[in-house]
Order: structure tokens, then sequence, then C-alpha cells
């Protein structure tokens, strides 16, 4: 099955696996779509916490989980770490539709740290951004190792990834699939020591930004408010 990077063209199951990675781990989650329940949550933590995504046992764990829970075969969308990934916002190029993701990818020289060559990318438009005539898109941008890793893990524990996700996007087509499109909506979204905050109009994204917390936490952990 192809992976949809960044998950901005994936048709709906009933029922869908969710993997939200962090820099300490990640967090499995199985969502019946048709009854809008989540069914499991389950924190995945390697014993060595610097591991992170990064390392070999959060794919073991996850084959672990998925058998336990009888998930082979499920579809699988995968949500990166803040680290993992960069949004850019960039002019859109005067391109066909068919070549505005190569087009966009030599334009990160000097805009990203992720060399053209290594990166993958996707797109948004930022309609509310644009000004004169000037269409702007809003640019998710990782590198191939990173998803050629959540590739990795998917195969292992027999799941059929078929998207990976910036937070951003995948708040977006949430607002989508709740049909907020008459609302502005701000989320805070909250990774231990990394937190982002994101606005949207009528379920278009306007701006987000990263920031730091100054609180690292295991995954699954509550955040303790006021601090």
């Amino acid at each position: 099955m192809a992976t949809s990077i960044f998950g901005l063209r994936t048709r709906r199951r009933i029922r869908r696996v969710g993997i939200e990675l962090s820099n300490t781990g990640a967090l499995l989650v199985v969502v019946d779509i048709q009854r809008k329940e989540v069914e499991h949550a389950v924190p995945l933590q390697p014993s060595e916490p610097a591991e992170g995504f990064h390392g070999d046992q959060l794919g073991q764990h996850l084959a672990q989980q998925t058998k336990r829970l009888k998930l082979k075969g499920m579809a699988c969308t995968a949500v990166l770490a803040p680290e993992d990934y960069e949004l850019l916002l960039i002019e859109a190029p005067q391109v066909p539709t068919n070549e505005i993701k190569q087009a966009l990818r030599w334009r990160l020289k000097g805009l990203s740290d992720i060399p053209p060559e290594e990166a993958e990318v996707d797109y948004v438009s930022a309609g509310h951004m644009s000004a004169n005539d000037t269409p702007m898109l809003f640019v998710g941008v990782t590198r191939k190792s990173v998803v050629a890793r959540l590739v990795r893990f998917a195969r292992g524990a027999k799941l059929a990834l078929d998207s990976v996700l910036i937070p951003e996007f995948a708040v977006r087509n949430l607002l989508v699939a709740c049909g907020e499109r008459e609302t502005c909506v701000g989320v805070l979204m909250i990774r231990g020591a990394n937190a982002s905050i994101a606005f949207f109009r009528e379920a278009d994204l306007c701006m987000s930004r990263k920031f730091a917390t100054g609180y690292s936490a295991r995954v699954g952990e509550p955040f303790p408010v006021g601090t």
C-alpha cells in the first residue's frame, strides 16, 4: 500500500491505528471512527528515554502491543515528533500542479536545515496568509530517513502505514472531519519538553509556532498545569 506523506489525501476507514511520536517514545491509539470512540491508548516508552523514537526499542514495543491488541493489518497513521519536521510558509511556485512538490523541495535551500535531496515535502494552501494575488503555501518538511524508519516499524508490527502527518496537518484533518468550517480555533499541543500552538480559520491553518516548555515528561504522564 502506498504511503501518503503528511496524510492529506488519505481515504478513511472505520477503524484506524494512530501513532503519535515524541522525543521520548510514542502513544499508540486505536480509534473506531464510525463510533467516534478511542478503543485503546497505550504509551510506548523505551527503557532508555534518551533513545526515544530513534531507538529500535520503540519498534519492538510497537510490535508487541499490536500483537497483544490483535491489530494485524489495520490501517495506520503516524504523527511526527516536533523535532522531526519543519513547517514553512513559502510562496507557491508557478509550475504545474504535478511539479509543485519538486519545486518546493529545491526552494528549501537556505530555509530549512534539511537538504533538498533528503527531504520529503507536502503542502496545504495558506489562503488566509496570501496577499497581493501571491498564493502562499504551508509546507511540511521531514527527512526521508524518518519516514523510512516509520515504514520499517509498521512492517515489523504488521500494520498498514498509509499516511505520515505533522501535528498541524493532523489537527486540520480532524477539524475538516468534524465539520468545523465556520469557526476560528486555537490548538495547544504539548509533548513534554516541546510544544506548539496553531491557529485555524475555517479549518485552514493560519499560523503555527513551536516553543520549549521547560518541562520533561515520559509518554503518558500528565503535564503540570500552572508550572
